[in-house]
């Protein structure tokens, strides 16, 4: 693995976490920017590939204002069938899904259902499964990760389920010895939530209610930097993982 090459969507959300520990393990990272239409160049299985998140989904894919998505289903396909190392984070782990076969549903709550996004800190567990993956030993207990998401994943035969949460079972998944899909997001840092904050303030709110900027920035203080050693020792795993398979 000699080039990270980090697919992302919206200037906000950027590969932040992935990069310092990408840096340290002296792979190059190539940023592009398909939110303004950056072409994304050959791929082979000896580099890797990050794709990030964002607020748009699946049902977009065949949207003109986001024709990069296909693009992005065509070499996530391409990277499972050649064995390209490959890391989805929220909509980058949705996509990774739906090029092994898996699709998407709605967010919902209540009686009768109504759509809540699963947003804020909250656990993810580690699922008890008999395909163990080596990365699992990164991985031992549950930790506090940062949610943003509207819809669930609906997983392929063939992925693998690693973790959950109290409300959504399709957090963590592999494919394959060489993909992961996260729903969640361990790369962020505090330079940054604010700003996702601000940014998707009606998002925030559809979960959460009217204080929900209140609730998130109270959350921060409680598991966004004490929660940092944990999210770096998976992402660290990760690429220990990859590396050790390439």
């Amino acid at each position: 693995m000699r080039r990270l090459f980090v697919l992302q969507h919206i200037e906000r959300e950027g590969p932040q976490l992935f990069a310092t520990l990408a840096f340290e393990y002296g792979i190059e990272i190539i940023i592009i920017r398909l939110y303004k239409y950056e072409k994304i160049p050959l791929i082979t299985n000896t580099d890797a590939i990050l794709v990030l998140g964002g607020p748009m989904g699946l049902r977009d894919i065949f949207n003109p204002n986001y024709s990069w998505l296909l693009q992005e289903v065509k070499l996530l396909k391409k990277a499972i069938l050649e064995g390209i190392p490959t890391i989805g984070v929220c909509l980058g782990a949705q996509l990774l899904s739906y090029a092994a076969g898996g699709d998407v549903e709605e967010m919902v709550e209540g009686d009768p259902p109504v759509f809540k996004p699963e947003v804020g800190w909250a656990r993810i567990y580690p699922k008890a499964n008999k395909k163990i993956d080596l990365l699992m030993p990164y991985f031992d207990q549950p930790i506090y990760v940062l949610h943003w998401h509207g819809d669930r994943i609906l997983l392929p035969e063939k992925a693998n389920l690693l973790a959950f949460s109290k409300r959504c079972e399709e957090q963590f998944f592999s494919i394959g010895s060489l993909a992961y899909g996260l729903q969640f997001h361990l790369e962020i840092e505090l330079k940054n939530y604010y700003e996702w904050i601000k940014s998707d303030i009606d998002f925030v709110r559809q979960s959460l209610g009217v204080d929900g900027e209140q609730i998130l920035l109270k959350q921060s203080e409680i598991y966004l930097l004490a929660s940092e050693p944990s999210r770096i020792r998976i992402i660290r795993g990760i690429f220990e993982t990859l590396l050790s398979k390439t």
